[in-house]
């Protein structure tokens, strides 16, 4: 955090569950920048991508990961913190599931068709 703040325009949270960001890691932020007198930094989290058929518990998943509902819920939630913009990482710690790229498209995909209008850059 106090990197972005310091020397950078944006902050990338990384694997973040929303609730952390919203009660913890932005008032951290906004606290550590008031402190250097420095302007805040954008937010740009980057979230792990990862669909599922059933919905997980959300005491325990981080954003980015459950159903296309959960994870839509999770991008609206972060346009809400203010976030300027998501990177959706879809590598979850499989190295091998890597090399079969198909599944990773096939999420983006969905997301493009479903959730994000990529013409006008905004959620569905």
């Amino acid at each position: 955090m106090r990197r972005a703040i310091r020397y950078g325009d944006a902050w990338h949270p990384i694997r973040i569950r929303i609730d952390w960001l919203r009660d913890t890691g932005l008032p951290r932020l906004h606290q550590l920048a008031a402190a250097e007198g420095k302007p805040l930094p954008a937010l740009c989290p980057r979230i792990r991508l990862r669909l599922t058929d059933t919905p997980l518990p959300e005491e325990q998943r981080v954003a980015g990961e459950g159903t296309l509902e959960q994870v839509h819920a999770d991008c609206q939630a972060l346009q809400g913190l203010g976030a300027q913009y998501v990177l959706l990482d879809t590598f979850y710690g499989d190295v091998d599931a890597i090399r079969q790229h198909e599944a990773s498209w096939r999420m983006l995909t969905t997301l493009a068709e479903k959730v994000v209008d990529l013409q006008h850059e905004a959620l569905r």
